[in-house]
């Protein structure tokens, strides 16, 4: 009984005006089905008002408002009352790209730093730059793909502009501003003239390079139709007769290659065939003759002489100014394979180097045999690091007999199901994060 006297002796002390602003929280009683009793549940709706506080000294003592303990609560209720801050979407590694709508911090990436981290933050290099018409891409991949990266060490770019901007190409000013010439292409004679077989543009490549480069633009001239293995050998051989030929005077170009295919069966090597067999040889170098020549009469001051002296391949902006050439025919993907060419000696050659290269309206690459190239400098440049980058406005869509559909179809390396918000990639073995429809989420 003195127990409980002195209990309630206790609580009545705490109850006093000025000592219960400092009373210890009271233990809630919880019945058998997990409910608080009555007695210390609050119910707002008997409460009276509290009196006006018309003293502010008997209100800081607590005669006014009932000091009322807390209502029990758990952190997932509680999270309201602690709004989270919305933190920063990139790390500071890499070029400012943008600012976040959301967080209003800068974002910083950069395709080169991210995959040579340890560990990687990327599992490829390669970059497409996906939205609307006059959405930005253009300008995004220009300042930060290719002007800003190139103010480091080691960083160069190699561009393939498509865009027409005042008659020339919208790269043109850039690279100037670097120092270097664009290499301007065009169909009527004024342009740049570029020679198939310079030693600068199968640099590192050799005859091996200039053969294939001459398989390529061959094909090209012909709507994409491949060379039969007696036109390739036909080819061969005429390469191999003009390098001779011209071994200890000046650099050959495509004209002299033509001669030589027609004389493709005074080549030493086939003395021991038949007749028959060298006619057949014959014939298939007077076709390889016919589709070279016809493309130089439809190109001339393209391709049919040595390559013009302002063309200098040493700077680190090279931009293959293509804006002129037309849309059909073989004109653009002929340019595309001999800078393909090119790169693909400076990326086995130039070690250290991360080169940037740039496809501006990239659908000559998509399939044919400047794809074939194309897909070499990729794995070239995926191994050393170097990053590939092209603008889209969609989605490629592909027919199943595309090798681009075949690839798809490869099982991934690791089958997981994505989360929810994720989509899988095709070919990859882990989730991509898919961006949210409707506003754009970079600010540049």
């Amino acid at each position: 009984m003195s127990e409980h006297k002195a209990e309630s002796t206790k609580s009545g002390m705490w109850s006093l005006p000025v000592l219960r602003k400092f009373a210890p929280p009271e233990e809630v009683q919880v019945d058998e089905s997990g409910r608080t009793e009555g007695k210390d549940e609050l119910l707002p709706w008997n409460v009276p008002g509290t009196q006006l506080r018309a003293r502010s000294g008997r209100a800081g003592r607590g005669f006014y408002a009932p000091a009322l303990r807390g209502a029990p609560s758990t952190t997932r209720q509680a999270e309201v009352l602690n709004s989270a801050v919305i933190g920063a979407p990139t790390g500071t590694s890499g070029i400012v790209t943008g600012r976040d709508v959301l967080s209003k911090t800068s974002i910083a990436h950069d395709p080169v730093t991210a995959y040579n981290s340890r560990p990687r933050l990327v599992s490829s290099p390669n970059v497409v730059v996906m939205g609307d018409v006059g959405s930005g891409k253009s300008s995004f991949i220009k300042t930060a793909l290719v002007a800003r990266p190139l103010i480091m060490a080691k960083r160069r770019a190699t561009v393939f502009d498509k865009k027409d901007r005042a008659g020339e190409g919208e790269y043109s000013e850039l690279a100037r501003a670097f120092g270097a010439e664009p290499i301007k292409f065009t169909d009527d004679g004024t342009g740049t003239r570029l020679n198939l077989l310079d030693p600068m543009i199968s640099h590192g490549t050799g005859a091996s390079g200039q053969l294939r480069l001459l398989k390529v633009v061959t094909r090209l001239a012909r709507n994409d139709t491949p060379l039969n293995e007696w036109e390739e050998e036909a080819l061969r051989s005429a390469l191999r007769i003009t390098l001779a030929r011209f071994e200890d005077g000046r650099v050959p170009t495509l004209a002299d290659v033509l001669p030589a295919l027609a004389s493709t069966t005074a080549d030493s090597d086939y003395a021991q065939h038949s007749p028959q067999a060298r006619d057949k040889l014959h014939q298939a170098g007077l076709s390889v003759q016919f589709t070279l020549n016809t493309l130089l009469d439809d190109y001339a001051g393209l391709l049919d002489g040595e390559t013009s002296k302002v063309v200098d391949l040493a700077h680190k902006l090279t931009s293959w100014d293509i804006s002129q050439l037309p849309d059909d025919g073989p004109s653009v993907p002929i340019v595309m394979a001999i800078g393909h060419m090119w790169l693909l000696g400076r990326l086995r050659n130039d070690r250290g180097w991360h080169t940037t290269c740039v496809y501006e309206e990239g659908w000559h690459i998509a399939a044919g045999p400047s794809a074939s190239l194309a897909r070499a400098n990729q794995k070239l440049s995926r191994g050393l690091g170097s990053p590939t980058c092209s603008p889209s406005t969609r989605a490629p869509i592909f027919l199943p007999t595309h090798p681009v559909w075949r690839w798809c179809r490869r099982p991934s390396r690791s089958t997981s199901t994505g989360r929810a918000g994720t989509r899988m990639r095709c070919g990859a073995s882990r989730p991509s994060t898919s961006l949210p429809s409707g506003r754009t989420t970079l600010r540049s």
